[in-house]
Formats: C-alpha cells, sequence, structure tokens
C-alpha cells in the first residue's frame, strides 16, 4: 500500500512537471512561429538575439501572459456560468477591463519597444499584425462564449 501511495505521488508530481514543460513547449512553439511570422511580413529575419529581436520578444512575453489572464477570467466565468451573482459579474467585468487596458497599454509600447529599428511602414505592419493576432482570437471567443444569462 506504501508504494502504491508512493507511485501515485510520484506520478502526481511527474504530470505536473510534464504538464508545465508542454506549457512551456507550446509557448516556445508559439514564440517561434511569432518571430517567422513577423520575419516574413517585414521582409527580413528577426533574430530573437539581436536589440529588436529582444525588445520584440519582451513585449510578446507580456502580450501572451496578458492573454493568459484573459483567458483565466474566461475560464473563471465557464466555472460559474450556470451560477453568475452580482459579486462574480462586477470580479468578471473588473478582471475583464484590467486585461483590456493592460493589453492596450502594452501595445502603445511596442512603437517606443522597436520603432527604431523599423522603418514606419515596417511599424505599421509590425502594429496591425499584433492587433490582427487579437481580432481573431477576439472573433473566436465572440462565436463561441455565451451570454452569460444564457
Amino acid at each position: 500500500m506504501k508504494n502504491i501511495l508512493v507511485l501515485a505521488v510520484c506520478l502526481f508530481i511527474a504530470a505536473s512537471a510534464s504538464a508545465q514543460d508542454f506549457k512551456t513547449l507550446i509557448a516556445n512553439e508559439l514564440k517561434a512561429a511569432n518571430f517567422d511570422n513577423v520575419s516574413s511580413l517585414l521582409g527580413f529575419k528577426i533574430d530573437p538575439a539581436s536589440k529588436m529581436g529582444k525588445a520584440y520578444s519582451a513585449i510578446s512575453d507580456k502580450l501572451m501572459a496578458n492573454t493568459e489572464q484573459r483567458f483565466n477570467t474566461i475560464k473563471k466565468f465557464a466555472e460559474n456560468r450556470k451560477n453568475i451573482t452580482p459579486e462574480m459579474a462586477n470580479s468578471l467585468i473588473k478582471d475583464s477591463m484590467k486585461f483590456q487596458k493592460e493589453r492596450t497599454k502594452l501595445m502603445s509600447q511596442i512603437p517606443k519597444a522597436v520603432g527604431k529599428d523599423l522603418s514606419p511602414a515596417n511599424l505599421l505592419t509590425l502594429m496591425q499584425y499584433e492587433s490582427k493576432k487579437q481580432a481573431i482570437l477576439d472573433g473566436f471567443l465572440a462565436r463561441n462564449i455565451p451570454f452569460a444569462n444564457m
């Protein structure tokens, strides 16, 4: 019995570590794809180790963390959808406004962070790319998340 308990604990720890490794793997793949997409759009390879690459990487990490906060709010909504109390509704509204405000702030940092390294047209292209990624996500969420009172 003791061995089974030890095995169960070890499996739980391994599963947790594997889930974190998987999450890190996915994040790294998304980041690599993001750099490839931006490089293709701008017409030159962005080296992640370059000054601009590091600046863009830092902003991308913050935008990804912001999206994760958004998904956490959606998860909170989904877990409580059948029983939305006034307090829960206010909390969800507050959380939603917080990540939207943070996203706007992060988008406004892009020109300062990488604008010196890009032409105005390429900076605009980068801003459009980031906006379009968000619009695609927004469209998906709008189609798939029901209204709170339904």
